[in-house]
């Protein structure tokens, strides 16, 4: 009886052990848990992260590449006749025959023309109004700038 009792005795001790084990166990498990949690957390800030700057990256590379390639800008300027005084509803017309960019306008009562959003190019101007006689000039775009013809580069001749 006496072993019994003390395999019965050591039993307590033993469960004790296999509890406190268990329960050891338990929380490794946890904190396993947890960490793989905080991991997976960190994880996907990291990723969120890493796809925001992407995103921003590829944003300025599409606003930087797009104001290298406008290649516009405009062309303006006066009609004026061979005194001096300026021509209203002269008709001024641009044109490039590579191209095929063409485009026209009216010169305003005070003789003003204007075209905006010129791509880079050499353009052939014309200028015609009844009474005077037809005024043809180069122009070459190659800038942003805005190229501005003042009064003595337009000047007609009276056609009689």
């Amino acid at each position: 009886m006496r072993a019994f009792s003390i395999a019965f005795g050591m039993l307590p001790r033993t469960l004790l052990r296999g509890l406190s084990t268990i329960a050891e166990a338990s929380e490794i498990g946890e904190e396993m848990i947890s960490t793989q949690e905080t991991n997976q957390t960190a994880l996907q800030y990291k990723l969120i992260s890493a796809i925001a700057a992407a995103m921003f990256c590829l944003a300025l590379c599409v606003i930087s590449a797009s104001a290298q390639t406008t290649g516009n800008s405009s062309l303006s300027g006066v009609v004026a006749d061979s005194s001096g005084a300026v021509v209203p509803g002269a008709t001024v017309e641009i044109h490039n025959p590579v191209s095929e960019f063409s485009r026209s306008t009216t010169s305003d009562s005070a003789g003003r023309f204007s075209f905006p959003n010129v791509p880079f190019n050499p353009y052939h101007l014309n200028v015609k109004v009844a009474g005077f006689a037809a005024y043809s000039q180069d122009v070459d775009v190659r800038s942003a700038v805005p190229l501005s013809l003042d009064r003595k580069s337009t000047r007609l001749n009276s056609s009689h």
